[in-house]
């Protein structure tokens, strides 16, 4: 019955009915198989109704009582909510405790916590982690976030072969977020002065775009890259263009060039 009800709870959850929903996942808290599941689908609830706080509590109290296995679900609310450093504290719980148990490290841990830390510009805690638990280590059915968010952590460094080979794990044809790590390895070839294969990035990376807010940042970033080609004229044209979509700083760089 309790597995039935679950169910029914997720059916009103994707309906985004998050009170009904939340009313079938509370009466699944009784059944010991189902009460952590419940629990997250409650706290998922309540994280799509912005009521961070109470999700928090919810999750907080249960950990304190010694239930381990809820502090993804935890440090992943302290992210939403902004609590960066509490979600630090966790994730490196997590990784401790798996070492020293030695049990399978779960990647999801390594790709949020090098994100947190990436989000705080704590680029050498991030680099410590990925030398922990990333370089030199068989990483076959990890997910592509983890690349994504280490490749970020070189691109700030300005490590960009390092940040292009990471970039190019993360790709995923088929995920519509794309686009994103297609700018970024263009930003790392802008960075290293290759500004013909960054352009030819940027334009892989506009071609699905519909945002005018995306596709004004990629053709100021166009412009920029003819700009230090020497090609002013097709670099005005691209400032034109980001300047047409909204881009900001589109207007400083048109008096640049003009």
């Amino acid at each position: 019955m309790s597995i039935r009800l679950y169910k029914i709870g997720n059916y009103f959850f994707k309906k985004k009915n998050m009170i009904l929903s939340r009313l079938l996942y509370s009466l699944c808290l009784f059944n010991y198989e189902l009460k952590n599941d419940a629990i997250i689908g409650i706290t998922n609830s309540l994280v799509f109704q912005k009521k961070y706080k109470r999700a928090i509590r919810i999750l907080e109290k249960e950990v304190n009582k010694g239930n381990k296995a809820l502090r993804f679900q935890l440090a992943y609310i302290y992210i939403l909510y902004s609590e960066i450093e509490k979600a630090i504290e966790t994730y490196n719980e997590m990784l401790n405790s798996a070492v020293l148990l030695n049990a399978e490290i779960d990647h999801r841990i390594v790709a949020n916590l090098v994100e947190a830390y990436n989000s705080r510009s704590l680029y050498d805690k991030a680099i410590d982690i990925i030398q922990r638990f990333v370089e030199g280590k068989d990483l076959s059915g990890v997910e592509n976030q983890l690349f994504h968010n280490v490749g970020n952590t070189f691109l700030a460094l300005k490590e960009h072969d390092k940040a292009i080979e990471y970039y190019y794990k993360a790709l995923d044809e088929s995920d519509p977020e794309n686009y994103k790590i297609l700018y970024n390895i263009a930003c790392c070839y802008y960075g290293k002065g290759e500004h013909s294969k960054a352009i030819s990035l940027y334009e892989e990376a506009i071609e699905p775009l519909k945002d005018r807010a995306e596709i004004g940042k990629i053709n100021f970033a166009i412009g920029c890259s003819y700009k230090k080609l020497g090609d002013i004229k097709r670099a005005k044209d691209y400032f034109i263009m980001a300047k047409n979509d909204g881009y900001s700083q589109a207007d400083e760089a048109l008096k640049e060039v003009s």
